[in-house]
């Protein structure tokens, strides 16, 4: 009897998460949503949802992807370059102009799920430029992190990828380390939503 009230109250409290909406706000409910963060990324590094459109697998487009499927809303979420209208799409770029708050120069305690570590390569092309790689940690270990990211190739080569973020600071060459050595390193971001 009492298991069976426990599950109920679980349902209703779940059903209860997935009915707030997003707003400027703090959206309540983060850890809720961090779960589902945590899901759908490994999901999609196991197999790409029918549901993301091809068109749009690169690093911004899974950020994208992974955000409004833990959010569950059909409602566009990104702020557009005036600050103002919310459109459905946004590149690299404008998700960390203006839908992100940086938080920290470099890996610290202040991670949390769904932050996104930032790359700014100056000289490639426009849209090689930025890359975005999420976080999220274990659900198997605390204060054990994992990097997933959309490798932004556009071949059969193309991909989400997953990594234990100490391998990504033990491999060789600088170009993706989260370092401040790393010129390419602009920093952690949050979403504004979530910045406090």
């Amino acid at each position: 009897m009492l298991k069976t009230i426990l599950v109920s109250c679980l349902g209703l409290l779940l059903i209860r998460c997935q009915t707030n909406s997003v707003s400027t706000t703090p959206v309540e409910s983060q850890a809720f949503y961090k779960m589902n963060i945590i899901r759908i990324a490994l999901e999609q590094s196991e197999q790409p949802s029918i549901n993301w459109e091809p068109q749009q697998r690169d690093c911004a487009g899974f950020v994208r992807f992974v955000y409004r499927n833990a959010i569950n809303t059909k409602e566009p979420l990104w702020y557009a370059w005036d600050g103002t209208q919310k459109i459905p799409y946004a590149n690299a770029e404008l998700l960390v102009a203006k839908n992100f708050s940086k938080i920290s120069d470099s890996i610290s305690d202040v991670i949390q799920t769904g932050d996104i570590l930032v790359f700014r390569r100056a000289g490639q092309k426009k849209e090689d430029e930025w890359h975005l790689m999420l976080l999220m940690e274990s659900p198997w270990e605390q204060k054990k992190w994992l990097v997933t990211y959309h490798n932004g190739a556009r071949s059969e080569a193309g991909g989400v990828k997953k990594i234990w973020m100490q391998d990504l600071l033990d491999v060789d060459g600088l170009d993706w380390k989260p370092t401040g050595e790393n010129k390419n390193f602009v920093g952690v971001y949050r979403w504004n939503a979530w910045v406090k």
